[in-house]
């Protein structure tokens, strides 16, 4: 049964779907401004529903790829020509145009909604090493006190205890599920992920444009969760170790190309790479290339994880 919080996020993403472009056809200045407050209002309770959002997100994404969105939008149109409204069928670019800015819409509204996850939950981080430390160091203190011989303070050797969290079996199962539930809707916005990643070169600039979404939602979804990527790209690259194919389908090892790659990251992938790498029936230069990329990708965005490895060897 839904609760009241559940149901107005589910109202809103339903308001933010029937308002895309691929719904109502070409935007107005008031639809614009209609869809982006949806769009900030769907980002910001994302911090407290995040499941909620990125699953009915998905679902959106995966309607707008579907026929029925498309047969949808197309039927509007035909209606409107019908009824005498437009004096003319509306030419297929125009259609195609909606679906792109849909796209659009949505993967920016992805994107933004992991990231700031991602920030709460670096700061939710901090925040515990902070208390952490302030005990630590308050303890010190006491302890000190007690040395000097204060009454007030606590003897040498004894430190207060820190604050605990008693779990019990209900709240671990409950986080289990609830993380298995996470990593589910992970892989299946992933899935939809991979078709944009692909798609065929085109004199448009909102195809780069969607590219370049996909490729930022992916590397924030692995931020989030990199099991759910790297277990796509273990499976992939399974397959292919067995597989007699010609022209297999490397899509799912190029995400490698697109996803957060620290150090620790980095060689679950190089070591999985490693073991199937002779038994890749596929053209090795396609793994090559992504886990070269992938490199590339961990010097450039941590270079101070680099730095220290390279003062660690040098001191």
């Amino acid at each position: 049964m839904r609760t009241r919080p559940e149901e107005w996020v589910s109202a809103l993403l339903t308001r933010f779907e029937e308002q895309l472009p691929c719904r109502i056809g070409p935007q107005t200045h008031h639809s614009r401004i209609n869809v982006q407050q949806n769009k900030e209002s769907l980002i910001h309770i994302s911090q407290w529903k995040f499941g909620l959002v990125i699953s009915g997100l998905t679902k959106t994404l995966t309607k707008i790829n579907g026929k029925n969105f498309q047969q949808h939008a197309l039927g509007n149109f035909v209606n409107l020509f019908v009824y005498g409204i437009l004096e003319m069928k509306p030419p297929v670019p125009h259609l195609e145009k909606g679906y792109y800015e849909s796209l659009i819409i949505v993967l920016d509204t992805l994107e933004k909604c992991l990231t700031l996850q991602t920030s709460a939950a670096s700061n939710q981080g901090y925040n515990k090493a902070l208390i952490h430390a302030k005990y630590l160091g308050a303890a010190a203190a006491a302890a000190g006190a007690g040395e000097s011989g204060n009454p007030g303070g606590i003897p040498v050797g004894v430190m207060p205890p820190p604050p605990t969290v008693v779990a019990t079996t209900s709240s671990s199962s409950s986080d289990n599920t609830a993380k298995h539930d996470e990593t589910m809707k992970m892989k299946l916005l992933l899935k939809e992920l991979c078709q944009f990643l692909d798609m065929p070169n085109d004199s448009s600039n909102m195809v780069n444009q969607i590219r370049t979404l996909a490729s930022k939602v992916l590397y924030a979804l692995s931020v989030n969760n990199f099991a759910a990527v790297f277990s796509r790209f273990t499976f992939r690259l399974s397959e292919l170790s067995t597989s007699s194919e010609e022209n297999p389908d490397h899509t799912d090892i190029e995400l490698i190309q697109h996803i957060d790659m620290n150090l620790a990251n980095l060689t679950r992938v190089l070591k999985e790479a490693a073991e199937k790498f002779k038994y890749v029936q596929l053209k090795k230069k396609s793994l090559m290339n992504s886990l070269e990329k992938a490199i590339w990708n961990w010097m450039h965005n941590y270079r101070k994880e680099i730095s220290n490895r390279f003062f660690k060897i040098l001191w």
